[in-house]
């Protein structure tokens, strides 16, 4: 394993990797024509920028891969647009790597094979779901739908993006670059998490728990104290270093947070707002670090009558257990 890593080390600092995110693009309309931006604008200003890399940036062997996030917001084919411009003007593969197996992207390449003729990557959604903000209850661990969808999907691609936008997704991103390294399944990656990072005796409660917490996703329901109850159980099998360690708690406050709000107990405003807090302490989100000069992003009510001004510097947002209105959106 160590030398296969070294050599993926090499290659990504041999390679300047340059991937484009645009989430709706220009609406100018020059940048859309007949096949929409993805096919016009998006390819012009990528091509532009890969050449200040090889010339006036330095770098004359640069290659790039091109990403077509949220390709498909028009009725124009962007896909079959940018597939014609890279089949035309990709001459010398400045072009590698399409990441076109994101939302609308897999019913494309299915269709059509690799946009360009290139190498497919996948962008993994494993991370905007679950509460606004995201992660805001905690983990969001998704093994069983992360399997799924690398069984439907994985014939089509080479490989995928290591994503991350939180502490909270962690057990997912191991999960699906494990996929992406040797196709192992979700099931034996998620047991060699939990025997690393929580112990070995810590293997069944909190495997069984993880399944639990994944089915409540969205809702808790009466499964969710027994996710708490296993965790619990776990938690007395474990060192103090692992009990103590942010994946543990972003998982058990996950259980804790889903469980109390279920239960709907008199005293589970106290509790959710202390689980709030030191979830915001992992995130380096706090208060207190805020600029209060800022414009409030949010207006949110811990209880009824009790004002909470959030602003731009912050992810915090409603979350299970705050009532009044929110002003905005994640």
């Amino acid at each position: 394993m160590l030398p296969q890593l070294l050599v993926l080390l090499l290659l990504v600092l041999l390679v300047l990797l340059l991937t484009w995110w645009w989430w709706a693009g220009c609406g100018c309309k020059k940048d859309w024509g007949s096949h929409g931006w993805g096919a016009v604008g998006f390819p012009r200003l990528t091509a532009s920028i890969l050449a200040k890399a090889r010339g006036e940036w330095s770098h004359p062997n640069a290659k790039g891969v091109l990403s077509t996030w949220h390709f498909g917001g028009s009725k124009a084919d962007e896909y079959g647009g940018l597939d014609a411009w890279l089949r035309a003007n990709n001459n010398d593969s400045a072009w590698t790597n399409i990441m076109a197996a994101v939302p609308s992207g897999f019913t494309w390449v299915e269709k059509h094979g690799g946009v360009g003729g290139l190498p497919t990557l996948d962008f993994p959604e494993y991370s905007m779901f679950s509460g606004c903000p995201w992660g805001g209850k905690g983990a969001n661990p998704i093994p069983t739908a992360v399997q799924q969808d690398w069984a439907a999907h994985a014939n089509i691609i080479t490989g995928g993006m290591p994503y991350q936008e939180g502490i909270y997704l962690d057990m997912n991103v191991v999960l699906r670059q494990q996929l992406y390294w040797s196709g192992r399944p979700t099931n034996e990656s998620l047991a060699d998490f939990v025997r690393f990072n929580f112990g070995r005796a810590a293997l069944e409660p909190v495997t069984k728990a993880v399944l639990l917490v994944e089915k409540t996703t969205h809702k808790p329901d009466a499964t969710s104290q027994q996710a708490l109850d296993l965790l619990t159980t776990a938690e007395l099998r474990m060192t103090a270093a692992a009990r103590q360690s942010w994946r543990w708690r972003v998982l058990f406050l996950r259980a804790l947070i889903d469980a109390t709000v279920f239960n709907g107990t008199t005293s589970g405003s106290a509790l959710l707002n202390a689980s709030f807090a030191e979830l915001d302490r992992m995130y380096y989100v706090e208060r207190d670090c805020c600029d209060t000069t800022a414009e409030p992003r949010l207006n949110c009510s811990a209880q009824a009558g009790a004002p909470r001004l959030l602003t731009n510097c912050t992810i915090l947002a409603l979350r299970p257990g705050l009532s009044g209105d929110v002003a905005g959106e994640c």
